[in-house]
């Protein structure tokens, strides 16, 4: 049936059939048949349009998988690395095993990347950057890196959104942590996937008899197992230096023990900007890290890697406790069971900042590639096959056979909660604990007392947060998620 065009004109098929001329059983019978067509043409066009909707949602589905992974480009992928990567080529094998997307990597020292002061564009020869956690405020001042796409946020995975990650196994562990979500965010936008963690742990040698301890027990069980004459000053070499993971445990036994609601910051006054490392807390954390110092020869588990700590609780005959993150653990001493993890039953959670993630950068220019690349790197196989490559990554397994793995499932469960604190992560980050470390080393050394060495270091930060005081006042709120 056919509406005419013509007012009061209907084609039923039979030409110019005036309807105003019809008597009213003709019109009766007319609609009634009108009626009935109509009924079959809007179902018939129902059903279509359904059957249409249904073949065109999955075409696009199929579609659009079929085009992310039919992206290949002959221009390599630019993947940047910061930090402590010993083998690059292992990771470019994986990814070409799995991606026909031809990529190369380049490995930077922190410093290195941070000396590209260029007006904000040193990543641009980058696709994908991966970074320690705790430099996001620079790197997001600099605008180097952007916000993560929608497909590629934990909430996707939760919901199992097939545009997320929601196919990846014991990996959505680590990407759904709370805590973990909050150290790859600032200001409320989530920047990266968190590729692994790192939280300091104390474990004690073989001989060492205690399962846990309170940090006060700790340090009374330091000072009457530590022999006398040891109170000299302890001989230190810039070899046996790890400023990064000596920041690390001192770090750790303030945030643990301070009575500051680490919510609205623990290292500097929110109102002013001013250092608090001269607070009780501070106090007391370079106090036992003079006592795990003065171990026999521990001196070298307190200044040193935290592959080295390890090494040495692995080694000592004696009593020993050393703090050590086992996710920083190089793949020679990784191996080492000789240990024990010791519970600290008074302690708050910290994440050092040192666990990695992965972003993509603002000059991405290859956006397709990059996205399928943060999916397949952020995978638990594949962290499982670079684990021990990349420090600061984590692969979580249901079984846990080396006490590293032991441990770092151990501390996992403490990062189900978005109020583990991960400070500093402001701009200027590397230069603060530099600075720290720098007066740490003269403290445990012997060099200087607690009192002074605490001052300096306030002294030392107050001068690098200096007429920013306004601007990092501001970054320090939003690098603790304090800004709406």
């Amino acid at each position: 049936m056919i509406l005419s065009n013509k007012p009061g004109l209907i084609d039923c098929g039979i030409t110019n059939w005036n309807c105003t001329s019809f008597t009213a059983r003709q019109m009766a019978i007319l609609a009634l048949l009108c009626s009935t067509a109509l009924i079959g043409c809007s179902f018939s066009s129902s059903s279509s349009q359904q059957n249409t909707a249904d073949a065109s949602a999955q075409d696009t589905t199929t579609d659009t998988k079929t085009q992310l992974k039919s992206k290949v480009s002959r221009v390599p992928l630019r993947i940047w690395v910061v930090g402590n990567m010993q083998q690059s080529d292992v990771l470019l094998r994986q990814w070409l095993a799995d991606d026909e997307q031809p990529a190369e990597i380049r490995v930077l020292a922190v410093e290195e990347l941070l000396g590209a002061e260029q007006s904000g564009t040193g990543a641009a020869e980058a696709d994908v950057m991966i970074y320690p956690s705790r430099l996001l405020g620079e790197v997001i001042r600099r605008q180097w890196v952007v916000k993560l796409p929608q497909t590629l946020l934990a909430s996707n995975i939760e919901n199992g959104d097939p545009g997320g990650l929601a196919g990846l196994d014991n990996g959505i562990k680590l990407r759904t942590a709370p805590a973990l979500i909050s150290a790859c965010s600032y200001d409320g936008y989530q920047f990266g996937l968190p590729l692994g963690f790192a939280t300091i742990s104390l474990i004690g040698s073989e001989s060492t008899s205690a399962e846990q301890l309170s940090h006060q027990a700790l340090f009374e069980e330091l000072t009457s197992n530590i022999a006398s004459g040891q109170d000299g000053p302890l001989e230190v070499t810039a070899d046996d230096i790890d400023c990064e993971a000596l920041v690390d445990r001192f770090l750790s036994i303030a945030f643990g023990v301070t009575q500051v609601n680490s919510k609205y910051g623990v290292l500097f006054d929110v109102r002013t900007m001013a250092s608090r490392l001269s607070q009780p807390e501070f106090v007391f954390a370079a106090e036992l890290l003079t006592k795990l110092a003065r171990q026999e020869d521990g001196v070298r588990s307190v200044v040193g890697s935290h592959s080295e700590a390890w090494r040495w609780a692995n080694q000592t005959n004696l009593e020993g406790f050393a703090l050590v993150s086992a996710s920083e653990l190089n793949s020679e001493v990784r191996t080492l069971d000789r240990v024990k993890l010791i519970r600290l039953i008074d302690t708050k959670a910290w994440n050092t900042g040192a666990g990695m993630i992965a972003s993509i950068t603002a000059r991405c220019r290859q956006s397709a590639q990059s996205v399928r690349f943060l999916e397949w790197v952020s995978r638990a196989k594949t962290i499982s096959s670079f684990e021990s490559n990349m420090l600061g990554t984590v692969s979580l397994s249901d079984s846990a056979v080396r006490a590293a793995d032991r441990v770092n499932q151990h501390t996992f469960l403490g990062l189900n909660d978005y109020n583990v604190s991960c400070e500093p992560r402001l701009p200027l980050t590397h230069e603060y604990r530099r600075a720290l470390a720098a007066e740490l080393i003269s403290i445990v050394s012997g060099r200087s007392s607690i009192a002074d060495g605490l001052d300096a270091a306030c002294a030392a930060w107050d001068k690098l947060t200096g007429d920013n005081t306004k601007s990092q006042q501001r970054e320090y709120e939003r690098s603790l998620g304090m800004t709406l």
